[in-house]
């Protein structure tokens, strides 16, 4: 993995950590405030970034 990418990974899951284990789509647009560099690692594919990277994240589609 490269620095980038693990140092985003860690960004990302101290964040969700702050919310309760769990955030919304909605809410990354936070996270990329907090993080700016973060959304082109992301590269506005949450769900590829978190399969990619599931030993330490996952995507899970909300109920409705």
């Amino acid at each position: 993995m490269r620095p980038i990418e693990q140092q985003v990974v860690q960004q990302l899951v101290e964040f969700i950590g702050s919310y309760g284990a769990r955030i919304n789509a909605a809410q990354l647009s936070v996270f990329y405030e907090k993080f700016p560099a973060a959304k082109a690692v992301v590269g506005g594919k949450p769900k590829a970034f978190c399969t990619k990277h599931d030993s330490s994240l996952s995507y899970v589609l909300a109920s409705k």
